[in-house]
């Protein structure tokens, strides 16, 4: 899914994480089947940066996610899960430049049947899977 998401770094090793995904799963023919979830990813977790240099920090880390879920179809908990993160900042100017990561986020959820929707059985899905994150960085 395409999302919209921002971090806080806290010191040289702590972060919080935020995302917003309006939708994770694949379009479908016809419309009137098309299964929709959306997901607000909340994660902390730690960030080692080794290499630093003015121009580029490149960075590993991972943590813990709290995976709030919602869908158009049954009925869906929120769930727990956790991330793993390889990436870099690049440094343009004094207080601005980009970044980008790559991510691996794992957690699993259950659509249950609800009376209103056409869903029969309990239906088990996976969440995990790589992403790619590019961004701009603030820093102050």
């Amino acid at each position: 899914g395409i999302g919209v998401g921002g971090k806080l770094n806290f010191g040289r090793l702590f972060e919080l994480r935020a995302a917003y995904f309006s939708d994770l799963t694949a379009d479908t023919s016809p419309e009137r089947r098309d299964f929709e979830l959306r997901a607000i990813p909340l994660e902390a977790g730690l960030a080692f940066k080794f290499a630093e240099s003015e121009r580029m920090s490149p960075y590993a880390g991972g943590g813990a996610g709290y995976y709030m879920l919602d869908t158009d179809r049954g009925d869906i908990d929120d769930e727990v899960g956790w991330y793993a993160v390889l990436g870099a900042d690049f440094q343009t100017s004094e207080n601005l430049g980009f970044m980008v990561e790559g991510i691996y986020r794992g957690m699993e959820a259950t659509v249950r049947r609800d009376d209103l929707d056409d869903i029969r059985d309990d239906v088990n899905v996976d969440f995990g899977g790589l992403g790619v994150n590019a961004g701009l960085v603030w820093t102050f």
